[in-house]
């Protein structure tokens, strides 16, 4: 391994075979010379799978992955919208007493930040109708990766060689 990038390779992996630390795949990506970042804004990767898609990719914020007609796909375990009682195959009809619509439900959650009142969901389960609350107060949240100039930028270098 020393041929492609010389390191003390030895220790890096006697290291992670003998430890437990859980944030491996962080202190990966900021041993790259990049960190995770999140904010408001959907990263280009996440936008395009959704519009080609046409999902909606929440799991960050409240926890839900959905159709773009509201159909709940997946439900992250232990998230808000977990608590909520929300699970796959519902579908979301309304939002804060507004026809569902993916902007009006990613409005509902910016709004969440300065309210405290949760975002009401009324949702379609087969024939049965009830209205969901969400106590998330978050905002939006999608992952970005950002270089940290003052390190090395080994995933660059990696990248790099992956290129023509």
């Amino acid at each position: 391994m020393n041929r492609v990038t010389p390191y003390d390779w030895a220790n890096f992996l006697r290291m992670r075979l003998d430890s437990t630390s859980p944030n491996t795949p962080i202190e990966s990506i900021e041993n790259s010379g990049w960190k995770l970042v999140y904010n408001d804004q959907p990263n280009e990767i996440q936008e395009n799978r959704d519009e080609v898609g046409r999902k909606i990719n929440l799991s960050l914020s409240i926890g839900l992955r959905l159709s773009d007609d509201g159909t709940i796909e997946d439900v992250l375990y232990d998230g808000p919208s977990y608590s909520a009682g929300l699970g796959p195959g519902m579908k979301i009809t309304a939002v804060n007493g507004s026809q569902f619509s993916a902007d009006t439900l990613k409005e509902a959650i910016e709004a969440a930040k300065a309210e405290p009142a949760p975002i009401q969901l009324i949702v379609a389960n087969g024939p049965a109708v009830q209205t969901y609350a969400i106590d998330y107060h978050g905002g939006l949240r999608y992952p970005h990766l950002v270089r940290e100039e003052n390190r090395p930028d080994f995933l660059g270098e990696i990248l790099r060689s992956e290129t023509p």
